[in-house]
C-alpha cells in the first residue's frame, strides 16, 4: 500500500512534536515521490519556515518505527483509541501496534505550518498555483549537527527534466517501506532525519568548517 507523509518540526529533544505541515492545505499529496521535487509549493511552504530559521526536522511516513511507547503523551493514546476502532480500544493492542511520530500528529492537538494565500474565487486548492520562493532564495540546505550543506542547485535532472528536492530525502523516515517511496536503498536517504536543519540562500551564511555533500539523486 501506499505510504504518506508529513514534515514535523521537533523539539530540541528531537522526539516530540512542535508543529507540522499537511500536503493537502497547499494542494499537493502525501506519498514521498508525489511532492519531493523542486519548486513543489508543499516543499516550499517548509522551505519558508526553515528560511534563516534551524530546526530539527523529520519527515515522517507513517510506516516509520515507532515511537518509545512510554514517551508518548497518555492523553494522545487515549484520543487514538476513541478515534481508531482499529485498536480494539486496548491499550496493550496499541502498545504492541505502537505510535509513530505520524501518527502522534494525526491525532494530537499540534500545530500546523500554514500558508496565508487566497484561493481564487471558484477554484481549489489543486488548482490554485502557490506562491513558492526563487531557487536562488532557498539554494542552500544547511545540517547543523552534522556540519554539512547541499547546494540545490547541484541536484541533476533527470530524462524529463525534473529535479528531486532533497529536503524531504534527506530527512525522512520510513522510505522503502510502501507504495510511492523512493526506490532502492541509498545511504543519503534518511541520513539527515531529525537533525537541526536550515535553508540559506548565500553561502556565506554557511559555517566555514561545513562540508558539502553532493544530492546526485534521480528516480
Amino acid at each position: 500500500m501506499g505510504q504518506y507523509y508529513k514534515p514535523i518540526i521537533l523539539k530540541s529533544d528531537k522526539k516530540t512534536p512542535v508543529m507540522f505541515a499537511e500536503c493537502y492545505d497547499v494542494g499537493s499529496l502525501a506519498k514521498l515521490m508525489e511532492h519531493s521535487w523542486m519548486l513543489n509549493p508543499f516543499v516550499g511552504l517548509v522551505e519558508k519556515f526553515l528560511l534563516g530559521n534551524k530546526m530539527p526536522i523529520v519527515w515522517a511516513g507513517d510506516y516509520a518505527d515507532e515511537e518509545d511507547f512510554e514517551t508518548v503523551p497518555l492523553a494522545l493514546k487515549k484520543k487514538v483509541l476513541k478515534d481508531n476502532s482499529y485498536y480494539e480500544n486496548s491499550m496493550d493492542v496499541l502498545e504492541r501496534n505502537g505510535v509513530n511520530l505520524y501518527t502522534m500528529v494525526t491525532y494530537g492537538k499540534y500545530p500546523k505550518l500554514t500558508h496565508s494565500e487566497d484561493i481564487d474565487e471558484g477554484k481549489s486548492k489543486y488548482d490554485h498555483n502557490f506562491n513558492t520562493l526563487p531557487l536562488s532564495k532557498t539554494k542552500y540546505l544547511v545540517n547543523h549537527d552534522k556540519k554539512e550543506f547541499v547546494n540545490k542547485d547541484k541536484v541533476p535532472k533527470d530524462s524529463d527534466g525534473w529535479r528531486i528536492h532533497p529536503l524531504p530525502l534527506l530527512t525522512c523516515e520510513g522510505n522503502n517501506r510502501g507504495g510511492g517511496d523512493f526506490r532502492g536503498e541509498h545511504h543519503l536517504i534518511g541520513s539527515w532525519a531529525r537533525d537541526c536543519i536550515s535553508i540559506e540562500s548565500k553561502k556565506s551564511d554557511i559555517p566555514k568548517d561545513f562540508k558539502e555533500v553532493i544530492f546526485n539523486l534521480v528516480e
